[in-house]
C-alpha cells in the first residue's frame, strides 16, 4: 500500500491498460483527509 500511496502523491499512472482492457493509464487511489 506505500507504494501506492507513493506513486498517487506523484501522479505516477499505475493501471495497466492491457490487462484491463483500458483505454488510457490512469492514477489509481485516491489521498482523502
Amino acid at each position: 500500500m506505500a507504494v501506492l500511496a507513493h506513486e498517487a502523491l506523484n501522479s505516477t499512472p499505475t493501471s495497466v491498460p492491457g490487462a484491463t482492457g483500458a483505454k488510457k493509464q490512469v492514477v489509481l487511489g485516491s489521498i482523502a483527509p
